[in-house]
């Protein structure tokens, strides 16, 4: 059981890992649309949410906050 929760947690970090690609390119490209920005906002506080929950479950787990958090922050609020 305990060997399945943790392949979740990794699958769970890669899914955020690519979240925080996603959510890069679509600032660079500097979308205008209110509709797209919207859903990017949601998108940037779910994958912050889904974070904080690893965060709890593994404490040590300083990949996702290193690499997406810091990425996660720095775009659309």
């Amino acid at each position: 059981m305990l060997c399945c929760f943790e392949d979740d947690m990794e699958d769970m970090k890669e899914t955020l890992e690519t979240v925080g690609a996603t959510l890069e390119d679509a600032e660079k490209r500097s979308i205008k649309e209110k509709e797209v920005q919207l859903w990017l906002k949601r998108l940037k506080n779910a994958a912050l949410d889904i974070s904080d929950m690893i965060d709890e479950f593994q404490p040590d787990s300083k990949q996702v906050d290193g690499k997406v958090c810091s990425k996660l922050g720095t775009m659309l609020l």
